[in-house]
Order: structure tokens, then sequence, then C-alpha cells
């Protein structure tokens, strides 16, 4: 039993209170309604962590300035492994599904908006040294080279990889977290930075701001946006996305949606016809509700790029989501640190050994 909770680990160099803490984390425990300690054990889907894959990986990138060994730029390797090891020690789930685009992914919505995306810069490091002697293209390049680093590192790593085509990242999360694990019982908490993913804030399904490093859940958004979840993407499709040259609706940030639409403020989910009905009936007291008015095609196709409650996913990629989820890679410390030798890095994840224990090993101990 010991070998198969921690292959390839002398027993003698394990401390014994992280032993005893790793069995611990297969209890939970919680207060019944007299008040009594009830301790629940806990399953391989009770508290699953999704990370937006891509989302994670071009901030890493980016903002990383690690070195391997040789001199070369691996921060978005090391930085994505090191910023998953710190939410998975913080929020202890019971099992990790790291999602990245797929090939094609975003042919939907450019076919709704061709310029979905469109006139984008390319991607850059903040702090990248000799910048005169790199171009964009071997920045690219670069990157590109990383992740399929990254790719091969997450191999050994107890973690579930999901890249399915003709999918983006965020419709594959959306659909992870309100239908294929939707039991009662089944915890979701989404990693990313991208603030789309709070309307799908619920009791169940919460949302790990990497960059902010908060957990949001309903209260937490409704404190800080004074909009409830469920119709947080009606800002959102208002307000428009510039990172994905989604334009809004001249004049409306969050302040004058919430103003002009109070709504929004109710925890009563409202639809997409409510709120420019209720913009038209009023399209002569305020340029702004005249404006929707006008707009309501933009309205339209803001909401249907943007909104991720029901993805427009077809039944034959569902199945394929569904059936790959239920695969993962086995822990394979060994084979972790053999990559580290292959890609030079041994200096760029500090106490790699101790790492590895405390990080995933935890993982290891949930079965199907």
């Amino acid at each position: 039993m010991r070998d198969e909770i921690l292959p390839h680990v002398s027993y003698m160099a394990i401390d014994k209170s992280k032993l005893f803490s790793l069995f611990d984390n297969i209890k939970q425990e919680h207060r019944d309604t007299s008040g009594n300690i009830v301790v629940k054990q806990r399953t391989r889907n009770s508290d699953v962590l999704i990370v937006d894959g891509t989302n994670r990986f071009i901030s890493t990138f980016c903002v990383t300035p690690t070195l391997n060994d040789n001199g070369e730029h691996v921060g978005g390797v090391s930085g994505f492994l090191t910023s998953l090891g710190y939410a998975i020690k913080l929020l202890t789930p019971t099992r990790v599904i790291i999602v990245f685009d797929g090939k094609g992914g975003s042919q939907r919505r450019r076919s709704i908006y061709p310029d979905y995306k469109a006139g984008r810069k390319p991607v850059k490091r903040l702090n990248r040294q000799y910048e005169d002697l790199v171009d964009d293209a071997g920045e690219e390049k670069n990157m590109y080279h990383q992740m399929s680093i990254l790719a091969d590192f997450l191999t050994s790593l107890p973690v579930t990889v999901l890249s399915i085509d003709y999918i983006e990242a965020d419709d594959t999360i959306a659909y992870l977290a309100h239908h294929a694990f939707s039991k009662p019982d089944e915890k979701v908490t989404i990693m990313s930075a991208d603030k789309d993913f709070y309307q799908l804030i619920n009791e169940r399904v919460s949302v790990w701001s990497p960059v902010k490093k908060k957990v949001y859940g309903v209260q937490d958004v409704v404190n800080e946006y004074g909009i409830y979840p469920q119709n947080f993407v009606f800002y959102r499709v208002l307000e428009g996305d510039k990172s994905d040259n989604i334009d809004g609706i001249k004049g409306i940030g969050r302040k004058t949606a919430i103003k002009r639409f109070p709504m929004l403020t109710e925890s009563t989910q409202i639809e997409l016809e409510k709120l420019l009905a209720y913009a038209m009936d009023r399209s002569n007291e305020s340029p702004i509700y005249a404006n929707v008015t006008e707009n309501c095609d933009k309205v339209t196709r803001n909401h249907m790029l943007m909104q991720l409650a029901e993805p427009s996913i077809s039944g034959a990629l569902q199945m394929q989501i569904l059936d790959s989820v239920k695969t993962h890679y086995e822990l394979n410390k060994f084979t972790f640190v053999q990559k580290l030798t292959k890609y030079s890095m041994h200096h760029s994840i500090p106490n790699h050994h101790v790492w590895i224990q405390e990080v995933f090993y935890p993982l290891s101990v949930f079965k199907d």
C-alpha cells in the first residue's frame, strides 16, 4: 500500500508529519445542522481544479525571467509549474485538469465575427534581455518550443491534460464545470486570470485568480463588481473585450451598466431579450439606452461570443471531452527529474525533490 501511494521514494526519507497529512488529505471535516463535526470521505471528483492552461502559460512566459543552466529562457515552463504547484498546495484539490486551446479552436467564433482576436500583437516577454537580438518570429518560436517542453513535463505528473480540436479552452472548461462535474458533491475551482469565467460561479463553482491570489465565490463577485455571477456576462457584453477585439457599446463601462441596468445587481438571472427590451422601452430617456437599441445586433453578437454557461459544442465533441477526462497521467518522479536533466532545468525549480513530494503525491491518493 505504501509503495502504491508513494512510488520511487524511500520511506525513511519522508517526513512522517507530511506522510500523516497526506492521508488526512482524503478526509474533510464539516459540521452538520446540529453543529456536530462530521468527517466526509473525499473522492477523486470531490474537489476538481481546472486550469486554463493557455491563459496561464502565456502569462508565465511573459513575466517569468527564469533561464535554464544553458542560459536559455524557460520561464514559461518553470513559471507554469510553480504557479500550478502553488495553487495545488493552497486549494488541496482531489484532481487537476489542465485545458489548452484545441487546434482551430477559434473557428466557431470567427464564423460569427471574422475580426475575433484580430490585430493581436505578438506575445512578448516583459523583461526579455537583449531585445534587439530577438525578433517577434523568434519569440513566437521560443514560446511554442516552451509549450512543447511543458507538455512533456506534464506527462510525468498526476494530471489530466485536455486539448480538443475546434474548441477553445474557455468552452471546454465551461462544459467541464457545468456539465461534466455537475453533481452536488462535486466542487470545481477554475484557475484563470480571465474574468469571463466569473459568469460560471455558483454554489459549486469558484474561480482562483493566480494574479490576485484570490478565490472568487458568488459573494466575492458581488462585493467587487456589484453584479451577480449569473448576470456578469451582460456587463461584459455591453463593455466588450479589447483583448479579443470585441467592441462594446460606446459609453458603457461597469458603473454605467449597473446604473442603467439595475437588474444586473439582482440575484435573479435575466435573459438577453429582457435586457434589450428594457433598453428599447427607455430609448428616449438616455443616449445609453438608445445606443444599446441601435446596436442590438452587436449586443446579440457579443453574447454569442462571450457567454459560457451553455457552450456551443456538438454532441460528438461533448463525448470526446467526457472520454478524454477519464484518463490521466501517473506521477513518475524519476521521469520528471530525467526531464529536468534533458532540458537543463535542475536549478529552474528550487528543491524540486521536495516540491514534487509535497505538491503531487497527495493527488496520487485519489484513484478512480
